[in-house]
């Protein structure tokens, strides 16, 4: 999964204001051919605020997706298809009929679902989901 970020607006302070993120599937080469990109304009840079922000911005979310990998492999087949569910808004008594589980089944899925991805509360959870789906 990789994000591709593109900034709208700073503030007057030089922050990030408005940012537009897409996020999509890629393969090795072409994870290395925006890591290029990205090292080219860094060499480039001339002190402008707005590019100093694009790579500190696109600093923080390699090293988010680097921490975001190895949880990723911890879950199980029925942990992913709970998240997933989870992601999509569904209730612990609709993905338990969905999965043909119990509801405690699920409840127990999505607790361990917060204790792998570090999430303290399910908005927390789905952001995180949204970020391996």
């Amino acid at each position: 999964m990789t994000q591709q970020l593109l900034v709208l607006s700073l503030t007057r302070a030089g922050l990030l204001d408005k940012v537009l993120m897409t996020f999509y599937d890629c393969t090795t080469q072409q994870k290395k051919l925006a890591e290029r990109h990205t090292a080219a304009l860094a060499v480039k840079r001339t002190n402008s605020r707005l590019l100093d922000a694009v790579l500190a911005t696109q600093q923080k979310l390699d090293s988010q997706d680097a921490v975001m990998v190895a949880p990723a492999h911890l879950l199980t087949t029925r942990e992913k298809e709970v998240l997933q569910l989870v992601a999509r808004g569904f209730s612990s008594k609709q993905i338990a009929h969905e999965l043909s589980i119990s509801k405690h089944t699920v409840e127990t899925h999505r607790k361990h679902l917060l204790q792998k991805l570090k999430a303290s509360n399910v908005a927390d959870l789905i952001q995180k989901a949204h970020s391996l789906c």
